[in-house]
């Protein structure tokens, strides 16, 4: 299989121009910019879910501090009467 010359030549100035490595850069420059969003939306996702977590530890430190007084109270009250 004999392989294609990859090169053309400008019809202005003759200079050779490479077609493989422009089509390889291109390409790459697409994916480079498809990475780069798709990134940014699960640095957004990941970032939201992390907001979420912490918000909820706090309800959670909350919730838990209201029941350690509660049964403090509770116990407090047995041994009282």
């Amino acid at each position: 299989m004999n392989k294609q010359p990859t090169e053309v030549k400008c019809p202005n100035c003759s200079t050779a121009i490479n077609v493989e490595d422009i089509i390889s850069n291109q390409v790459a420059e697409r994916m480079r910019a498809e990475l780069k969003t798709k990134e940014e939306q699960l640095r957004k996702q990941y970032d939201g879910r992390e907001s979420e977590l912490l918000e909820r530890e706090s309800e959670l430190k909350k919730e838990k501090l209201g029941l350690d007084i509660a049964v403090k109270e509770r116990l407090e009250d047995e041994r009282e009467g």
